[in-house]
Formats: C-alpha cells, structure tokens, sequence
C-alpha cells in the first residue's frame, strides 16, 4: 500500500498573477528550500495580525478554490482560483465593516461553496452576531452577495454542505459575554433550500457537569457514508474553564452527527441524543485523558483536525500534545479501530498539526514548525507513521497550513501556506497561497 511513498510531487497551481513553481519531491531525505517569496502571490492583506485562523478557503466541483480573509476593518475580502486556467480572480471586498480591532480571534470568516459554484462565508462580530454572505447563484462573485445577520453571540464559525445540498454553520454561543463564568457550547442552524431560508439555533453540545464548559472545536469536517457509518460531521475538541476563560486545556474528544437526522453518535455508532450535555454522554466520547486539570492545566493545544479511512470509515483523530513540563508539544493521532482508540503516537518532527487528509495511498498528515513541513502517512494497522517527506519553506513564516480537497477527500491535495510577519505587531502583515497537488 505504501510502495509509493517514495515520492510526492506537488505542482503550484500558476497564472499571470502567480508565477509557476514546483514544490519539492517529498522523498526520505534532508529539507529541501523553496523559493517561495519568488513564486508565491501575496493575494490579500490580513488584519487579523495576531491569529494565523483568519485564512479560509472552499474547494468547489466547479474546479474553483475560494480563498476570503478578513481585510480592514475586519471587512470579509474574498479570491478565487481557477483550476484548470489558472485564473486567479480580482480581490472582492464582499462588505465593508468597521470593526475598530485589527486583531480578533472569533471573528474570522468559514467559506463553503456548493455544486454549483454558490458561495456562502460566514463571520462573526466578535460572539455579539453572525454574518451570513450568499453570492449570487452560480458564483458570480461581481454581482452584489445578500447579508443575513442572526442576533446569535456565535464565535468560530465552521461551515459545511452536505452531499445533498444542505448546508450547515456551526458555532460556538457564548453565554458569558463578561467571561466571568465562560461557557461556549457548540450550536448550529442549517438551510435546505441554498442559504434562503434557515432553521432557528439548534445546540448540539453542552456540558452540565463541571466548570469546563468552553469548548474549544479544533475541527468540523463533512465525510461521506463509508462502511456503517452515514454521511456525517466529524467533530474533535477540548475542554477550558475552570472558573476563568481559557485557563486550561483538558482532554480530546470525538463525536459525529449524522447529517440526515442530526443526532450525535460516538465512535461506536451509539446514538446520543440531539445533544450531548451529560457525563455519560461526554465519557463516552472522550479519546484522550489528560488527568487533572489544576495539576496539569495545558496538556492539549485546541488546534485539532480529523480524518477518516476510506474502507471502514474509522476515524483518526489529531492533536498537538504537551511534554509533560508543558514545554514542547508533538503532533499526535489516535485511531478509532471499530472496538477502541488506540494508544496516541506522535511525529517525530513538528510542533504543530497542519491538517490531515486520505488519499488511495492512505491517511496522510501534515505537521509544521517555524519554515518546515513535515509529511506522514498513518498505518491502522501498526499505529505508525511513515514520513512521506520534509520540506523547508525558505524565508516564510508559517502561521497557517491547511489542505483543500473535493467532497470524497480523493482530489488531490492542496496547500495553502498562511503567512504571518515575525513582527505581529507589522501594521501590513502578509499572506500567502499556493495550490498544491498531492498527486
């Protein structure tokens, strides 16, 4: 299965605004550089200076990438790219906002595009409301977008939609807007009908048993019906709280909801409810234990990603680690193998999760620390990871690192590098895109 991990060739998507580069063969060898402040596209300004979340993108069925950004005023600015010309759009500002802060780490905007091209961003005024943009029909993103604006206190939206059409925003409602007694469960509202009309908030997670009541969703990813389980949201977060906001991060979990009934289920398929809240529910989909709390109050970071195996549907879960002096953290994953999560195994290089994805050669993950990306790909079956290849990124700050892909997860994989200035203080910070090809 792994005959091929000899090499990766990833190509840069180009055009009269990018310049063509090849990215490095992924092979068992030293770093290689990459020229990438020559042949990446600064495409867009960045305002949240402080927060390497404010970059997000779509991969539609039209062959289209869209990239959106909060620009000034945290006024949501939007991209696309064209796969097959290369193309890469005029920068459209969808609406211009005034948001006093240059740096906010709720607001930044989810982007989903449907079959059809139809566009659809999410943002939030700092847990006050939400913004929901639609484009027109088919994606003509010149023509005016329509704004709907819901009075949720919503933060960290995550947008899906669903093979049959529905579209899902998930969010975080805060019900402390004073943080002194913070409690963030997840909520959602969904639309059949393309983003014209929508279901009123439903929740979906809450927790009622302690004072960990933040949680903090590292991940929100749609994966189709594979094996016994249905067409489904993959869900994987940690816990904060303890009497103030963010004073700590304890445990991983893993749940998912079936899109056609919206229950949630854990790993097994058990079904549990429309909403998880209680201590049965949450100890059953706990993947990690870090143990108390107050004598270990960072042991998880809550960047998170998921994947799932194409034959079984099994889960892997991604995590960022701590050593056990809270020093240093590892990428670390845990696989689901039908009865129980197996022991957590960690990467050897790389501090910080990039993303995961599946492609017929396996379930791949992407760690990154400073300038390097490191590539794996995971066995099920050894609960080893194979390193698929490193490469150096000369010059480049990574603040983000994420990975587009079509519906099934089998398009190849495509990269796109954030980058943040080494003063986070600049006023002009920079960002960076490069559309790769994991073929």
């Amino acid at each position: 299965m792994y005959s091929h991990l000899r090499y990766m060739a990833t190509i840069l998507a180009s055009a009269s605004v990018m310049a063509l580069s090849v990215c490095p063969v992924l092979a068992e060898e030293p770093a290689k550089t990459v020229d990438t402040k020559g042949n990446f596209t600064v495409i867009g300004n960045n305002f949240s200076t402080e927060c390497g979340r404010g970059t997000f993108f779509s991969y539609s069925s039209n062959r289209k990438t869209y990239v959106v950004w909060p620009g000034p005023g945290m006024s949501p600015q939007l991209r696309s790219i064209d796969e097959t010309s290369g193309e890469i759009s005029p920068i459209v500002q969808i609406k211009e906002l005034d948001y006093t802060g240059n740096s906010d780490y709720h607001d930044y905007p989810s982007i989903v595009a449907g079959k059809d091209g139809t566009v659809h961003v999410f943002m939030t005024k700092h847990v006050k409301q939400l913004h929901y943009f639609r484009s027109a029909d088919g994606g003509d993103l010149s023509k005016p977008w329509t704004e709907t604006i819901f009075p949720d206190p919503a933060g960290y939206p995550f947008s899906i939609i669903t093979s049959g059409g529905t579209l899902f925003v998930f969010y975080n409602w805060n019900m402390d807007p004073k943080y002194k007694n913070p409690e963030r469960p997840l909520y959602f509202r969904r639309s059949e009908d393309g983003g014209k009309t929508w279901s009123n908030p439903v929740k979906c997670m809450d927790r009622d048993i302690d004072d960990m009541k933040e949680l903090y969703v590292g991940a929100i990813k749609l994966e189709p019906a594979q094996g016994k389980y249905p067409e489904r949201v993959n869900i994987v977060l940690t816990l904060a709280g303890r009497g103030g906001h963010n004073q700590c991060h304890k445990d991983i979990y893993y749940t998912y909801m079936d899109v056609k009934t919206q229950t949630m289920h854990d790993a097994a398929g058990a079904d549990l409810g429309e909403c998880i809240s209680g201590a049965e529910e949450w100890n059953k989909i706990k993947v990690l234990d870090t143990g108390d709390s107050y004598e270990r109050p960072y042991a998880v970071q809550h960047t998170h990603s998921v994947v799932s195996d194409a034959a079984t549907g099994n889960p892997l879960v991604g995590y960022e680690k701590y050593d056990a002096d809270a020093k240093r953290s590892r990428v670390t994953v845990q696989y689901w193998n039908g009865e129980k999560w197996g022991q957590p195994v960690s990467t050897s290089k790389g501090t910080t999760i990039g993303d995961m994805f599946r492609d017929p050669r396996g379930l791949f993950c992407y760690a990154k620390e400073a300038g390097v990306v490191s590539g794996y790909v995971y066995s099920p079956e050894t609960n080893t990871f194979t390193e698929a290849g490193t490469f150096k990124i000369d010059g480049l700050f990574i603040a983000a690192f994420r990975l587009t892909g079509g519906y099934g997860g089998y398009e190849p994989a495509r990269f796109v590098f954030h980058e943040k200035s080494e003063n986070i203080k600049e006023v002009d910070p920079r960002f960076r895109v490069g559309i790769c090809n994991g073929k």
